[in-house]
């Protein structure tokens, strides 16, 4: 995500295809914050072996690339 735009499809539908359960960041917005989207996500692990962590965020980059690609835009080259 940029900054911009709604994680709750990519996190409902994209993310949980591909195995992994996170929430959108919408889900931890104030209630006095009256805008209904959020372009963040909010992950948590406990109990979880580390090579299942690591699996899972590989799975969230690719989710996220492909909806980069699909909306048009650049992805980030990271190191």
């Amino acid at each position: 995500m940029t900054g911009e735009g709604d994680s709750f499809d990519l996190i409902s539908n994209k993310a949980k295809a591909a195995g992994v359960l996170a929430l959108p960041g919408v889900a931890f917005k104030p209630p006095s914050n009256a805008k209904k989207t959020s372009a963040y996500v909010r992950t948590s692990f406990s109990q979880v072996p580390l090579d299942k962590v690591d699996l899972a965020f590989q799975r969230l980059r690719s989710v996220v690339e492909q909806s980069w690609k699909e909306a048009g835009l650049e992805i980030p080259i990271t190191a």
